[in-house]
């Protein structure tokens, strides 16, 4: 967010047994007998070459990395962020000519939270405060932060401010911070250049590290069958975080020119091979494609959310803000041609219209190959069309009349 002063990452680290804090959160009786029955009494027996080990029973509670993981910790700090609202802040000339108002649903928005990855939001002056009542929430439920992994952002420390403490430990500052896998600089605003590059390292040296290993250049797979596995195993490590960001044209292109590389090694390609027929062939869109169409889906995604949701509240904030903000979804929805071009909306000019027209996936899939094919004719329509490869090698008369 723009008005971001200081943020600040704190990850849990340690893994809690859940009946020490059953009593002090609210659960319904219906979770609680499903906890039960997952957890109570559970035996342990090893079967190797035929023989039975004797029974053991785990007392590591939630394993780490369990899809329940996530969920339970919601659970667990759901009591944090009434703890943060209640912070009060301060009247200073300095930060505030007036006590700020409750914008959204009537709450102050200080904290982000998924599951143990929890975000700070504040001014300089009041983080110590923040941070004083997270200790104090750790140490009613019986846990600890830990300090070497949290992050300070735009620290006012050079100007004077406080150096920010957990538990008595300095907090490191850093000018960037990933957040749940998504880059952020010191202003709060996502990093598309550091993302596209962390994406484009990840995707092209799991291309390397995964699927050559397994043979996809041999002639056991097909061309068809190699791109499919790229596309279900690479490609969503190009995609990831793309949907809510807004790109440059030397972005888009850097994408496009990862993808292709991909592809060679797919297809067995000497560096500089064209992957243009290959794409064609496959129906391999390009990676610019792929980005307009995850945003696109975003967009779709957003305005069917449940009122509670705070993406939901945060919209009507966002979309009445004046322009200065630049706020990014604003810029989603006028730069992504699938959304603002009614060529591709079915001629709807309404956003309810645009939702209802494209609330299928039919008529997705119908916008994007629309797209796709506009983008192929303006290719062909230029005044110096791109010419087929094989008229860049000599060749006799007879065959250069015939091609």
């Amino acid at each position: 967010m723009s008005s971001v002063d200081s943020m600040l990452s704190i990850i849990m680290v340690n893994l809690l047994s859940w009946p020490s804090w059953i009593s002090k959160t609210y659960i319904s009786p219906a979770l609680l007998g499903l906890l039960q029955c997952l957890f109570d009494k559970v035996s342990i027996e090893v079967l190797v070459s035929g023989f039975t080990s004797p029974a053991f029973w785990p007392r590591t509670g939630v394993l780490q990395g369990s899809i329940l993981s996530p969920f339970l910790y919601s659970i667990y700090i759901n009591s944090l962020p009434a703890l943060l609202r209640s912070v009060r802040l301060p009247i200073s000339a300095r930060y505030y000519s007036s006590n700020p108002q409750r914008e959204f649903d009537g709450l102050w928005l200080n904290c982000l939270l998924y599951a143990d990855d929890v975000v700070l939001i504040g001014a300089p002056e009041v983080m110590p405060r923040l941070l004083k009542a997270a200790e104090e929430h750790s140490f009613s439920l019986g846990y600890r932060w830990n300090p070497a992994k949290c992050v300070v952002l735009n620290s006012a420390l050079s100007l004077g401010g406080p150096q920010l403490k957990l538990y008595g430990d300095n907090i490191p500052i850093q000018s960037t911070f990933n957040y749940l896998g998504v880059p952020f600089d010191d202003t709060g605003t996502i990093a598309t250049g550091l993302l596209i590059q962390r994406n484009v390292t990840s995707a092209v040296s799991a291309m390397r590290r995964f699927l050559l290993p397994v043979g996809i250049r041999s002639p056991g797979f097909s061309r068809l069958t190699a791109t499919r596995l790229y596309t279900i195993f690479i490609r969503p490590r190009f995609e990831y975080g793309l949907c809510i960001c807004t790109f440059l044209q030397k972005q888009l292109a850097l994408l496009d020119r990862a993808q292709d590389q991909c592809l060679r090694l797919a297809f067995g390609g000497h560096p500089r091979a064209s992957t243009t027929v290959f794409k064609h062939l496959t129906s391999t869109p390009s990676m610019h494609v792929r980005a307009h169409t995850l945003v696109l889906k975003m967009i779709i995604r957003v305005h069917h959310l449940p009122d509670d949701c705070l993406l939901a509240k945060l919209v009507p904030f966002v979309a009445a803000a004046p322009i200065k903000n630049r706020f990014r979804w604003p810029a989603l929805l006028r730069q992504n041609p699938l959304w603002s071009n009614l060529q591709y909306t079915g001629g709807y000019a309404s956003v309810d219209d645009r939702l209802a027209h494209l609330s299928t996936d039919a008529h997705v899939k119908q916008s994007v190959l629309a797209y796709r094919n506009d983008l192929l004719h303006r290719i062909l329509n230029r005044p110096d069309p791109p010419s087929h490869p094989s008229m860049a090698y000599g060749v006799a008369p007879c065959s250069s009349y015939r091609l």
